[in-house]
């Protein structure tokens, strides 16, 4: 973490140098290009052989995940010091509508493997077995899940539902400053006294209280 001026800042430059790093944009191009592979997997790429179709979409959905969370927590680091930054709002919204259809591949993932028996599977696919577990949780969701539609409009609601709310909660929380020291003026977030509840002092740790409280109080309409 190095220090700006004001707050101390994440140094992200060993992920990406900003939004407009190519890297950042050549990612974003990455995760549309596997969600589409998937997508072929999942139409019948490969054949009838549904343990290399298997093999494949596990191949797939690694890289998948590994790509939107690294595009996705460096965006949500920049949030998180800055909840006024809209740029870093943006793209994790923008990242959050890439994955929507994941959703859906899910569902039409374990439709598949309710259709085949996994012990078979995996012998014809080794490289399976260290998804055994991840394969029979699969399974177990199956018999829970919505059809693909409803499963990919869940998905998509959400991102003006909860996810949305959640950030507004962010970024409200992380404005609230109330004056710790009436003499110096020295103020502090709730987070910054959250983190006097672990103080060795106890009547710090009550003033850190009931200041925290006071300051939740006044957001109480919003939140």
């Amino acid at each position: 973490m190095s220090s700006g001026s004001d707050i101390p800042l994440w140094d992200l430059s060993p992920v990406y140098r900003g939004f407009d790093d190519p890297a950042f944009t050549a990612d974003k191009q990455k995760l549309k290009d596997l969600l589409l592979k998937l997508e072929e997997i999942l139409d019948g790429g490969g054949g009838n052989n549904e343990g290399f179709r298997v093999r494949k979409y596990i191949e797939l959905y690694n890289v998948i995940q590994d790509t939107a969370e690294n595009l996705s927590s460096f965006a949500y680091a920049l949030f998180s010091v800055n909840t006024g930054d809209n740029r870093a709002l943006k793209e994790i919204d923008a990242v959050d509508e890439l994955m929507v259809p994941m959703k859906g591949y899910q569902t039409r993932f374990r439709d598949l493997l309710s259709a085949v028996s996994i012990s078979p599977m995996i012998e014809e696919e080794p490289f399976l077995a260290d998804y055994r577990f991840f394969l029979e949780e699969e399974l177990v969701r199956q018999k829970h899940q919505m059809s693909r539609e409803e499963e990919e409009l869940a998905a998509d609601l959400s991102r003006s539902g909860g996810e949305a709310w959640s950030r507004l909660q962010d970024a409200l929380s992380s404005q609230i400053k109330l004056t710790w020291d009436a003499d110096t003026k020295e103020e502090k977030t709730v987070i910054e006294l959250r983190n006097l509840a672990f103080h060795s002092d106890r009547a710090v740790r009550e003033k850190a209280f009931t200041l925290e409280l006071s300051g939740w109080e006044s957001m109480k309409t919003p939140l």
